[in-house]
């Protein structure tokens, strides 16, 4: 201690430095304006109804596989790639909006989880 008293440094010095270090770690956290929090939430709802399309096509490609119908020059490799290509992507959706879905404030994920379960909106 006594290097840093050479260099100018007193006890109220350190004590005062201790204390906006305190009064700046102890502010409670910023609320997330409505409207940043309107924008994630539809982020989120993006993802998800890509997550959906992308379902659809997997079944169309599921269906073509079964029946062995491949229309506009498909052939079983392609299609088989496709579906391949489209599975990759929802898992990478789904963890895209897990990340995102953890971030949301407690009062964004109920947003989400009212418009999710709204069924007016699935229409």
């Amino acid at each position: 201690m006594d290097s840093v008293y050479s260099l100018g440094w007193t006890e109220a010095d350190f004590h005062a430095e201790w204390e906006k270090q305190v009064a700046e770690q102890t502010k409670p956290l910023k609320k997330q304006s409505d409207q940043l929090a309107r924008h994630k939430i539809e982020a989120i709802l993006a993802l998800y109804k890509n997550v959906e399309n992308h379902n659809e096509d997997i079944e169309k490609y599921e269906n073509m596989l079964e029946n062995n119908d491949y229309p506009n020059g498909f052939n079983t490799s392609e299609v088989q790639s496709a579906l391949e290509e489209l599975e990759e992507k929802i898992k990478k959706y789904k963890k895209t909006i897990a990340a995102r879905k953890a971030k949301l404030s407690v009062d964004g994920r109920l947003n989400l989880t009212n418009l999710l379960d709204n069924e007016f909106l699935k229409l």
